[in-house]
């Protein structure tokens, strides 16, 4: 035993008290010890342990061995070698402290009373079940579950559900069916099968179908009918995708093989799609059989086990059908063959008995119908393994329903780059969309999703509003529709959902305005320019009046508002005027000229709707005379700093007031004097010209006096910056 003291803290009080209490004894006799004990290390089966003592007078700690415990194992789980039938097994729990130490259990056969049984899971024909057995013991219940085998193919269900089971070992199969009223000749059936992919030829309705799920898990198909195209074409392939709006596509069960239907036999039967899904969908609607004659039987025929069953259905008081099916499996349970019949006798051969829910037959040779088919499938595992390796695929794959190129037609010219169409504006017109390629490609499945208008390189997507664009476009039905507001030439670009881009032109023909209003180039004292809103303005005899219309703000994009333009003065038409195209500002407009005074009413004619006009009134006065012109003072205000105030001019005619001298005043008082000369036009008679010489007074700024075609006076000068200005004078007040 080893041993060490423990020093504790006590207070200051607690230590007098201590002393006090002692003076009386001696503090050197030994303790006798009171030890609590905790175990570090407990002791196993084949090593000590330690424990731990503490003092609980003196502090003393002591370590003591704990010596080894021969029941101290550490057994872990049961290892089972299960028991079979015949055999028996063995439970064993091995110590972990030493292998040498175990608990063994002899494990009775499997039939034994000694065990509880409970079975997990029931097996069934293709499936293992599995089943606990317990076997109580002291040192803990063994537990072991053991596998037991499938049950096999023991009934026709079973049959069938191996069919399903194992349909993915079928490459192809051919067939026979007949499934119209009054037709008893056989049609002969192909299909073959791929990854996820279905080829079918039913000779009866003469169509071939190919149907896949793609990579994507996009799935569509294809159909080529001998009855559609034109005539004389031999057929047609088409896209055949329907989806259903879950995710799911209504073609989607041709993916189990030929397509198969009973009319006549009640709306209760559904379209079944493989030999497979044919046995068990017929097999299911045994639940609806309201004559209570199902049958079901498993024979052998020449070395091979069919399975069948029958059952007749009453179709809603009208129509008896007797139905039978058969079929086989191979060594693997694949389905192999498949024979179904069901024949359908009319009211009148059979007595139903309401109150037993039974019906029979009265005449078995009445049927007015026999549905027919038979199947007969090749396996994988059947072909070469050159075949076995050649798995079909869909011919018509992904690609083919992509537009590559389409063309567009206008009234039936065709409408591309260079050909170029003449539309006029603001109104909606169809480009057809025809000659799609490939010869599989779809507008439904691959439509346009987006159409731009292609402006300096870059594009702007156009839409079902004209907002900011002056375009209105979309797709629908094969057709691009289209409506600019804009005229000239236009180039655009229509994309579909895959990505091809068409592109195509359109030239924009003005329209003809639905409005006009008159606007007349106005020259006076206070400016000149166009007033776009003129209803009266006032020229002198042989003065120019320039005159256009203009369409409404909404029109100017795309109306032409080219016109003709007309004058009567009393009613009359006006003899003494002329007007003539001329350009103006860079522009076409009509020039006014008139001879003799008064008051004409002039009237602007659209060029492309005659019945769209506008008016305004034109006072002509007497141009003045030299006389009436080169007197007196005239004065303008200039606002430009360089002359900033009130500038003059004073005319001084010779005996012909055609020459003379001209006195120009500057607002600081300096004058300058112009010799003039006036030289009138002779025909048409408007404002002549008028030519001024520096004569006296410092010129520093360049001036000079001329007379524009409104007899107005200009002055022209150089301010300090450079520039040249024009002010215009008025006849100052006598």
């Amino acid at each position: 035993m080893k041993q060490k003291r423990i020093f504790r803290i006590m207070s200051i009080s607690l230590g007098l008290m201590l002393f006090a209490a002692g003076t009386g004894a001696c503090s050197k006799q030994p303790c006798e010890h009171a030890f609590r004990y905790t175990v570090n290390t407990p002791a196993t089966c084949t090593s000590e342990g330690e424990r731990e003592g503490l003092c609980g007078i003196c502090g003393t700690v002591v370590t003591e061995p704990i010596p080894v415990d021969e029941n101290a194992h550490a057994y872990g789980e049961w290892a089972v070698t299960k028991p079979t039938d015949a055999n028996t097994g063995l439970a064993v729990k091995t110590c972990a402290n030493s292998a040498q130490h175990k608990i063994e259990q002899l494990l009775p056969v499997l039939g034994a009373d000694e065990y509880t049984v409970k079975v997990l899971q029931a097996p069934s024909a293709f499936d293992k079940g599995e089943t606990q057995y317990t076997l109580a013991h002291a040192a803990g219940n063994i537990v072991f579950t053991v596998e037991t085998a499938e049950t096999g193919v023991q009934t026709v269900s079973d049959a069938i559900n191996a069919a399903l089971a194992n349909k993915n070992q079928v490459r192809k199969g051919t067939g026979n069916y007949v499934a119209d009223k009054n037709t008893w000749d056989p049609h002969p059936f192909f299909y073959e099968f791929g990854d996820r992919y279905a080829h079918i030829i039913d000779e009866g309705e003469d169509k071939e179908h190919w149907y896949s799920w793609e990579a994507d898990g996009d799935f569509y198909g294809v159909l080529f009918d001998e009855h559609l195209g034109e005539e004389g074409s031999g057929g047609k392939l088409t896209i055949q995708a329907h989806p259903n709006g879950d995710g799911t596509f209504a073609e989607e069960p041709y993916l189990d093989g030929f397509r198969f239907a009973i009319p006549w036999a009640g709306s209760d039967f559904e379209d079944y799609y493989g030999a497979e899904k044919l046995a068990e969908g017929l097999h299911r609607f045994i639940k609806k059989n309201n004559n209570r004659d199902y049958k079901e039987r498993i024979e052998e025929k020449n070395g091979k086990t069919f399975y069948g069953f029958s059952y007749s259905y009453l179709a809603t008081d009208t129509y008896f059908c007797f139905l039978d099916l058969e079929f086989s499996l191979s060594d693997t349970y694949a389905l192999k063959d498949l024979e179904f019949n069901c024949k359908i006798y009319p009211k009148g051969t059979w007595k139903h008995n309401e109150e037993e829910g039974t019906t029979e037959l009265i005449d078995p040779d009445a049927a007015f119908y026999h549905a027919f088919i038979e199947y007969d499938q090749t396996l994988i595992s059947e072909l070469s393994p050159e075949e076995a390796a050649n798995v079909p695929k869909n011919p018509y794959g992904m690609g083919t329903r992509s537009v590559k190129s389409f063309k567009l037609d206008y009234h039936g010219e065709e409408t591309s780059e260079t050909l170029i169409p003449k539309i006029p504006t603001a109104v909606s017109f169809d480009l057809n969309v025809s000659d799609v390629q490939p010869e599989l490609a779809d507008m439904e499945l691959d439509p346009v999703v987006n159409i731009y208008r292609v402006l300096n390189g870059r594009d702007i997507l156009l839409g079902l509003e004209e907002n900011t664009t002056g375009f209105l476009a979309y797709y629908q039905n094969q057709k691009i529709k289209i409506r600019s507001w804009v005229a000239g030439e236009v180039t655009f670009a229509a994309q579909t959902q895959s990505g091809y881009r068409k592109i195509f032109k359109i030239d924009f023909q003005p329209s003809a305005p639905t409005s006009l209003t008159a606007s007349a180039y106005e020259i006076s004292a206070q400016g000149s320019g166009w007033n776009n809103t003129a209803a009266q303005t006032t020229v002198y005899t042989g003065q120019p009046l320039y005159l256009r219309a203009l369409a409404s703000e909404k029109e100017e994009k795309y109306a032409d508002p080219s016109s003709t333009a007309s004058a009567q003065i009393g009613g009359a038409a006006a003899s003494d005027v002329t007007f003539t195209k001329v350009e103006f500002e860079g522009k076409e407009v009509t020039r006014m000229l008139a001879s003799q005074p008064g008051d004409y009413t002039v009237t602007l004619t659209s060029v492309l709707d005659p019945s769209v006009k506008t008016t305004l009134l034109v006072k002509v006065v007497q141009a003045p005379t030299p006389e009436e012109m080169f007197r007196g003072v005239y004065e303008a205000n200039v606002t430009e700093s360089t002359l900033r105030g009130t500038v003059k001019i004073e005319f001084a005619p010779s005996s012909d007031p055609k020459t003379g001298t001209v006195k120009l005043t500057y607002k600081n008082g300096n004058e300058q004097i112009f010799d003039y000369s006036y030289t009138e036009n002779a025909d048409p008679v408007q404002a002549g010209t008028l030519t001024t010489t520096h004569k006296s007074g410092a010129n520093d700024y360049g001036a000079s006096i001329a007379l524009n075609a409104g007899y107005i006076f200009e002055l022209t000068y150089t301010t300090k910056f450079g520039d040249t200005n024009t002010v215009c004078f008025v006849r100052a007040a006598e």
